[in-house]
């Protein structure tokens, strides 16, 4: 079995990096070409719709989503109850939703159950809510301008129970506090597993599903084109 260890490193003038090891990763999602499920090996991805692979992803390739029931559905293992999760993408969209234009998501609608996911709201502002308008986290500023953003949600399950929303490496707000009761559910991309209708229209790349709530470094360095787990 290879072993894996922390490795750090700097580059002159810049950030250090750190690799982290692969058990705090529950899904990786590359879109290059296929939708399958990167790392962990063994899980399975269904596509659905009209969802396309495209070559003009933020790295590589990417996923395409038209908003009229496209998505991709995976059975990777979610974190749940009160552990720590986070969920990063990269997304590009021009549309402005009726509704929400989901961007990936965990959790089931049920009676207090809170839920995980990212989406743009209807001023397509990145947005997100643990479940019936409850802790409503939204960016300063619209993104659906056409250009790419990276976006990342992060949950503390163990320290101070911190529900956080950066967009472009960016804190746009947390709360501290929450806690989080969730069930086992699918893990979703361009939609969220409760509501189909809230197709995302546009282009999803590299998407990673974690069991640890993400640093700002780490969100930092996923969004410079840096992928600090070892495979």
């Amino acid at each position: 079995m290879k072993k894996v260890f922390f490795i750090s490193f700097c580059l002159i003038g810049t950030i250090c990096y750190s690799v982290i090891p692969t058990h705090d990763l529950s899904g990786c999602w590359r879109l290059d070409g296929n939708a399958n499920c990167y790392y962990p090996t063994g899980s399975t991805s269904t596509v659905n719709g009209n969802a396309a692979a495209s070559s003009g992803g933020k790295f590589g390739g990417c996923y395409t989503f038209d908003g009229s029931g496209d998505y991709i559905l995976s059975n990777v293992t979610v974190p749940i109850g009160g552990q720590s999760r986070s969920i990063s993408a990269w997304f590009k969209s021009s549309s402005t939703p009726l509704t929400f234009n989901a961007i990936a998501g965990i959790g089931t609608a049920a009676a207090g159950v809170k839920t995980f996911w990212i989406a743009l709201d209807i001023n397509g502002k990145v947005y997100t809510q643990t479940g019936s308008g409850a802790n409503e986290i939204r960016s300063a500023s619209a993104k659906d301008d056409g250009n790419w953003h990276h976006v990342a949600l992060t949950y503390d399950g163990e320290g101070s129970h911190t529900f956080a929303l950066y967009v472009d490496g960016i804190l746009e707000g947390s709360i501290n506090g929450i806690q989080y009761a969730s069930t086992a559910s699918a893990f979703t991309i361009g939609t969220i597993p409760w509501d189909i209708q809230w197709y995302f229209t546009g282009m999803i790349d590299e998407v990673r599903l974690f069991k640890k709530p993400l640093s700002a470094g780490e969100v930092r360095n996923l969004m410079l084109n840096f992928d600090p787990y070892e495979y």
